[in-house]
């Protein structure tokens, strides 16, 4: 018993330091890797970047909710003060490409300032601690309302 518990030890650390969490760390060795440019390589997929170096290649935004992406350039992180608090998104050169949601954490996306009309397809989410890929209405919000333990409003 003790042999099978010793093999399966690694694989569920790895699994559990694959998702961008409260309290993970990049690899011991991400330091080495990034400065080599292994957060630019497109041989890796953005989850195994994630695994290894998500802080470091920026794939594990410093949030307690969400953040909302233009490209690969985060346009604004909700740290989720209030939970009825919208927050504006910063105009910028092309449409919103994706979203990061922490685990339970629901993002609800709006085509005007003041947060009252949904985009369709809003809201986004439950969030997993992995990016969500936007797609029509979605990316072209100008607000968002990051809520967690359950869905955006």
């Amino acid at each position: 018993m003790l042999t099978r518990l010793t093999l399966l030890a690694p694989l569920l650390i790895v699994f559990v330091n694959g998702q961008c969490t409260t309290g993970r760390t990049d690899h011991f060795r991400c330091s080495i890797w990034v400065a080599t440019g292994f957060c630019n390589q497109t041989f890796y997929s953005d989850a195994q970047k994630q695994q290894y170096c998500g802080t470091a290649c920026a794939l594990c935004p410093t949030t307690t909710c969400g953040a909302v992406y233009r490209g690969t350039t985060v346009t604004v992180q909700n740290v989720q003060a209030a939970a009825d608090a919208v927050v504006a998104i910063p105009a910028g050169t092309g449409p919103l490409t994706r979203v990061f949601l922490l685990p339970t954490c629901s993002m609800a996306l709006f085509t005007d300032a003041a947060g009252t009309t949904a985009a369709v397809g809003s809201p986004v989410g439950p969030g997993t601690g992995t990016f969500i890929t936007l797609t029509g209405a979605t990316t072209t919000a100008v607000s968002m309302r990051c809520t967690c333990g359950g869905a955006g409003k």
